[in-house]
Formats: C-alpha cells, sequence, structure tokens
C-alpha cells in the first residue's frame, strides 16, 4: 500500500516493472510502501507441424483447449523458418514425420543443431513409430514418440516437458 494521505492505495504490475517505481511520495522505506508484485505467469507456445490438415486442426484444437497457445505449419519447411525467425517465442515442437518439402526427422535435426532452437523439446505424433523409426528420430533429436490421435498420452508428454523444463521467456 501506498499512502496518499487519506486512503491507501496498492499497486499491482508485474515484476519486471518493479525497478521502474521511484518514490515521489515522501514516505519512508517501510514495508507497508512496498509494491505488491504479481508475477505474470507465461503461457507455453507451441510449434505444430503438420502437413494434413485435418490432424492440424485436430492437433491445434486439443492443445488450445489444455490452454497452450499454438501456431500450426504445414511442413517442415515452414515449422523451421517460424522457428528461426522467433526461436524464444516457442517452448515445445510437435511435429509430423512424413511430410513434404521437410520432414519430421530433418526438422528435428535442424532445430538441435541450431544454439538458439537446441533446447526445445520435440515430440514427434506419427504412425510410424516402429524400433527402426524411433531409433532414427532420437538421433535426429526427437525427444518423444506419440501415436497419432492418443490425445491423453500426447497431453501426457507435453505437460511432462513442459513442467520438466524451465519454459523459455519471450
Amino acid at each position: 500500500a501506498v499512502n496518499t494521505g487519506e486512503h491507501p492505495v496498492s499497486l499491482i504490475m508485474p515484476e519486471n516493472e518493479l525497478d521502474n517505481i521511484k518514490d515521489v511520495s515522501g514516505a519512508s522505506d517501510s514495508t507497508e510502501d512496498t509494491p505488491v508484485v504479481i508475477k505474470e505467469e507465461k503461457q507455453p507456445t507451441i510449434l505444430v507441424a503438420e502437413d494434413s490438415g485435418f490432424f492440424r486442426k485436430q492437433m491445434i484444437g486439443l492443445l488450445e483447449s489444455q490452454g497452450y497457445k499454438v501456431v500450426g505449419c504445414e511442413d517442415g519447411q515452414i515449422a523451421w523458418n517460424t522457428l528461426k525467425h522467433s526461436p524464444d517465442k516457442f517452448d515445445l515442437v510437435v511435429t509430423d514425420i512424413e511430410m513434404p518439402n521437410m520432414n519430421g526427422y530433418d526438422l528435428a535435426e535442424c532445430i538441435k543443431k541450431d544454439p538458439k532452437t537446441q533446447s526445445i523439446p520435440i515430440i514427434a505424433v506419427t504412425s510410424l513409430a516402429g524400433e527402426e523409426e524411433v531409433a532414427r528420430g532420437k538421433k535426429a533429436g526427437i525427444d518423444d514418440y506419440q501415436i497419432k490421435l492418443d490425445k491423453d498420452t500426447l497431453l501426457e508428454s507435453i505437460n511432462n516437458f513442459l513442467q520438466g523444463s524451465e519454459v523459455n521467456a519471450g
């Protein structure tokens, strides 16, 4: 609360704005004059790379219904261009494997080779989840494999990755 003479006034602001406050009241430095700081929680943003319009819409709808911000891309090349343009914007990538222009393996390799994006977790959502495909994906940098349309397991995996690591600032 800030003493304005008659009535105390509470200040509520983002934590990063606290440094911009100047004491113009002439009041002492008691705890009563300390503004209330509420830390802003960043809503995680997920990039979805899926060439099938049907599956992309399904995935975006599912993730948005869980409170995530979602950006959908039609293939791996568009996804990579999007990530390169705004690497700090994304907290996780969900990708199909079989896509035109750039497949999910190549997308994962690009993400993991770039210092600006290499810490972003990658989940492959695909019908290709045999031992050979999983081994190839792990080698490319894919962190987890999920079968298409197994919504509960996919959401569990996304939540584990987002809670297990600090969400990127930005």
